[in-house]
Order: structure tokens, then C-alpha cells, then sequence
């Protein structure tokens, strides 16, 4: 198969995820995509994680951002900033992984990108929402396990309605807070048709 053949050929990612969010555009590209990884000029976060191979070389940034093209801008430069505007204009789609606000500091927020750039789907990860009141949390194990615990908790307290019912309550809903509910898709009676040319 040639790499015009690909499902996703044609198709032009800038990719400013760093850390959180980096394979993304490593599965965009393996399936055809034009990505173009924009790092910092001191280089991404992730270049300095480990493991490292004999030569120095972050194996986690490596597996995370093969088949993808570089390129290095100081975001914080409004001459920078006007490079990525001008590839902005020429791209269907932007990663970034910023904490929430940051993009807006430097009038690249999703809204006003929209509205310079119709045509460009912006996707935006962070670890609670760009907006609402756990915006600026991090998403470490201990926050997302406190969270979860919560739910739990919350639904275990007695309350008066809890209090005057002799039915057992489920503790973790099924369609709210278990971390391990199937998706309907994967519940579907149907069996998968088999790949087709193999």
C-alpha cells in the first residue's frame, strides 16, 4: 500500500501536543496524515522523558511522534505566532495540549482560530475541560482516583431518600461513574464483518 492510499492522505495536522496528547497525531500520521509536530525552539517536554536509548534519545517521545514532519517555533514571539497563523491557513486540523487559558494568552484560543479559519478543527486536550470549575486541576492518578471516589461516596451516603427505601442502591451507575462500562457499540449482538482484501 502506498502512502497515497492511506485513509487519512491529504490531510494536514499541526501538532502542538506535547506530553499529554502526542499520540494523537502519531495515529493521524501512521494512517496517511501530513503531520507537523511545532515544538518549542529548546525543544518539547517529552524529548527529556525516559527511557533513553544508548545515544540519549527519549524512546517515549520517539514512539509518539514517528511519521511526523518538524518544526520549531517560539510561540511566545508574535513573529512565531504569525508562522503558525500562516500554517494554520493551509491545515485541517490543530492538536494542542496547553493548560486551559494559554492559547487564549496569546489570541490562538479555539474561537478566535474559528473564526480567522473556518475550515480548521482544532482539538483541544486537557485534563479537565478548557472551561468550569476544575479547569486548572492536573490530572494525576490521585485527582482522578479522588474524583471517582467521590461519585462512589456520594451515591453510599445516606440520604432521606436512602434512609426510608429497603432496596439496595447501586453504588457505581452504570452509565455514570464506572470507568468500566462497555460502550453499546461494543454490545451489539451483531458480529463484526471480517476485513475485506485479506
Amino acid at each position: 500500500m502506498s502512502p497515497d492510499d492511506l485513509p487519512l492522505a491529504g490531510l494536514r495536522v499541526v501538532d502542538l501536543a506535547d506530553l499529554k496528547g502526542e499520540l494523537a497525531g502519531r495515529l493521524l500520521a501512521d494512517l496517511g496524515a501530513e503531520v507537523i509536530r511545532v515544538e518549542p525552539p529548546q525543544g518539547a517536554a517529552s524529548r527529556r522523558e525516559p527511557p533513553f536509548d544508548t545515544e540519549g534519545r527519549s524512546l517515549y517521545f520517539a514512539w509518539r511522534n514517528a511519521n511526523k514532519l518538524g518544526l520549531a517555533l517560539d510561540l511566545d514571539a508574535e513573529a512565531d505566532r504569525e508562522r503558525l497563523l500562516a500554517l494554520l491557513s493551509r491545515a485541517d486540523v490543530l492538536i494542542e495540549s496547553e493548560r486551559p487559558g494559554r492559547m487564549a494568552e496569546r489570541g490562538l484560543d479555539p474561537k478566535a482560530l474559528a473564526e480567522r479559519f473556518p475550515h480548521l478543527i482544532v482539538l483541544s486536550i486537557s485534563d479537565f475541560g478548557q472551561y468550569g470549575p476544575y479547569r486548572d486541576w492536573l490530572g494525576t492518578d490521585s485527582t482522578l482516583s479522588t474524583r471517582r471516589a467521590s461519585g462512589a461516596t456520594s451515591a453510599l451516603s445516606p440520604t432521606s431518600s436512602t434512609r426510608r427505601s429497603s432496596k439496595p442502591k447501586r453504588a457505581w451507575p452504570a452509565r455514570r461513574s464506572c470507568p468500566c462500562t462497555r460502550p453499546s457499540w461494543l454490545r451489539s449482538p451483531k458480529p463484526m464483518p471480517p476485513p475485506s482484501g485479506r
